[in-house]
């Protein structure tokens, strides 16, 4: 499953659906959702891409959409620094 979460929403088939879930379920214990990094993963870019990446920044908080800025501004500065690098030699 390639899911590639775009500005608009998008569909998905069912199978792509039944893909990003774990396959075993979710395991709840306490207040821990266990699932592994991959399975994680396949589920967000499954629900973003549903959603779309506005609809889904719309809906964090105040104070994440400030922190994804943030990130997304230091990514980029890294990503400039190390492409910057590799034309210097």
């Amino acid at each position: 499953m390639n899911l590639v979460p775009a500005r608009e929403p998008q569909a998905i088939t069912f199978q792509q659906f039944k893909d990003a879930l774990p396959p075993q379920g979710f395991e709840f214990a306490g207040e821990d959702l266990y699932w592994s990094d991959d399975e994680s993963k396949r589920c967000v870019l499954m629900i973003v891409t549903t959603i779309g990446l506005e609809q889904f920044t719309k809906m964090l908080p105040k104070e994440s959409r400030k922190m994804l800025k943030e990130i997304l501004r230091s990514n980029q500065l890294h990503e400039e620094m190390v492409s910057q690098k590799g034309s210097d030699t």
